[in-house]
């Protein structure tokens, strides 16, 4: 389940490339099955931030440095 978030969330692929690999690769995992149902229904996307990061290096959540 991991890797399949982490192809998610930080491949660079856009939802619908990304959900693609993920059934092409996890086929089969009941869990990341749900996970694909969940995001392919979601009527207004999902986001991409993880908590407790910023921007797309993962640089820490305070903002004083």
């Amino acid at each position: 389940v991991e890797d399949a978030l982490r192809l998610l969330v930080r491949s660079g692929l856009n939802a619908t490339q990304a959900l693609d690999r993920l059934r092409a690769e996890h086929a089969g995992d009941e869990h990341v099955d749900y996970l694909i149902d969940f995001v392919s229904s979601a009527k207004r996307g999902f986001v991409k931030a993880l908590p407790g990061r910023r921007g797309a290096r993962g640089e820490g959540s305070d903002p004083a440095g």
